[in-house]
C-alpha cells in the first residue's frame, strides 16, 4: 500500500509514511463504507478509482480521499 497526499497549497505530491484521519462516529462509519463500496468494486476491469467526495455527494467536502489500483 502506498499512501500520497498534497500539503494545503501546494502541486507536490508526497509520499507519506503515516496517516491519520480525525473523525468522530458517523464519518468513521461512512468512510467505512466507502472503503467496502471499492473493495467490491476493485476487481472490476473498468474500475480505476472512487473519491470520497463523490461517494458522499458532496463535491465540497475537504480533504478529499481517493482510493485507486
Amino acid at each position: 500500500m502506498n499512501i500520497y497526499g498534497y500539503t494545503e497549497g501546494s502541486d507536490e505530491l508526497l509520499k507519506l509514511i503515516d496517516l491519520t484521519i480525525q473523525v468522530n462516529e458517523n464519518e468513521l462509519r461512512r468512510l467505512a463504507q466507502f472503503f467496502l463500496k471499492c473493495a467490491e468494486s476493485i476487481d472490476s476491469d473498468d474500475w480505476e478509482h472512487e473519491h470520497l467526495s463523490d461517494f458522499l455527494n458532496d463535491m465540497s467536502f475537504k480533504p478529499d480521499i481517493i482510493v485507486a489500483k
